[in-house]
């Protein structure tokens, strides 16, 4: 299936590829993937990809150089499954594993395994840690797609 780039066709990409992520116990990682603020999750660790900014600018008369990008944010609950302490170890496996993930594809294969760009980098990363209204442990990685595309329609 074809992913055109745009936000909407590589946030499909980085939501299908953080819910085909692996725990340490094979079996998934995130017990949900969304590409909103769900306010009530099916369950924790939760992940949600979110459209952050974009940037972009003339390479020559035919290409432009664009950049996409989204904020991963990773929530850990703390509560009768989790103490505040391994909630806070599952949050950083967490971040590790997506990061590793992103690192070991370095041109966001598709599907079909094809190169959606020439190269995809995850940063910056803030962690909140503690209890707010509820008890999460959470972060926000950026993940930045970047490519080079027509500028003109073919």
């Amino acid at each position: 299936m074809a992913h055109p780039k745009s936000y909407t066709g590589l946030k499909t990409i980085i939501v299908n590829k953080l819910a085909d992520l692996q725990g340490g116990d094979s079996t998934d990682l995130f017990a949900s993937v969304y590409g909103v603020n769900e306010t009530q999750p099916a369950g924790y660790p939760v992940a949600y990809v979110i459209e952050n900014t974009g940037d972009g600018h003339i390479l020559d008369t035919h290409r432009n150089q664009r950049e996409w990008q989204f904020n991963v944010i990773i929530q850990v609950q703390i509560g009768s499954n989790r103490t505040p302490e391994q909630a806070y170890a599952a949050l950083l496996d967490a971040v590790d594993r997506v990061i590793t993930d992103f690192d070991t594809d370095p041109t966001l294969l598709d599907d079909d395994s094809q190169t959606q760009c020439m190269y995809v980098r995850v940063v910056p990363m803030q962690f909140e840690f503690g209890i707010r209204d509820a008890g999460f442990h959470s972060a926000m990685l950026t993940v930045a797609i970047l490519d080079v595309v027509n500028r003109y329609s073919s």
